[in-house]
């Protein structure tokens, strides 16, 4: 029951978000946000095929399955590592990971696009935060370094 009321918290998150997405696009027309805008769809059909699934009892649904989608937009190796965080993940990771500090975030994705090689984006964020493996953010986080770099 509990997972699906997380699910539920996703899914509304993600339609404030998209909703913010869609009514600033409309007004200034930029296309970075349009970007973002897709990702954030994207994520949200993933909740929502999660949810459906769950909903389907014959079909078993574990955490692993909910933590995996999240992050997983597609299967070709990303270019630009700020591009893949949706707003929704921002936060998360701001919250979770960079104790509060938006500013450190930022600091952090600018320096992993830099970065030629996994082991070497890992070498840096260990350096800056302390990653719990057991952590879902952490685990995403981690798993939006290989889909940049592996």
């Amino acid at each position: 029951m509990e997972m699906k009321q997380n699910l539920l918290t996703d899914i509304e998150l993600d339609v404030q978000e998209l909703k913010c997405l869609v009514d600033t696009v409309s007004k200034e027309n930029d296309q970075r946000l349009r970007e973002v805008a897709k990702r954030s769809i994207v994520q949200m059909k993933i909740h929502l095929d999660v949810l459906y699934r769950e909903l389907d009892f014959s079909i078993p649904l574990s955490k692993e399955k909910i933590a995996q989608p999240a992050v997983v937009l597609s299967d070709t190796l990303l270019t630009d590592f700020s591009h893949s965080i949706s707003l929704n993940d921002s936060f998360r990771f701001t919250r979770e990971l960079f104790g509060g500090n938006g500013d450190k975030l930022s600091e952090a994705i600018k320096k992993i696009d830099g970065l030629h090689s996994f082991d070497e984006a890992m070498a840096y964020i260990k350096s800056v935060v302390q990653l719990n493996e057991d952590n879902e953010a952490a685990a995403d986080f981690i798993e939006l370094l290989k889909r940049r770099f592996i």
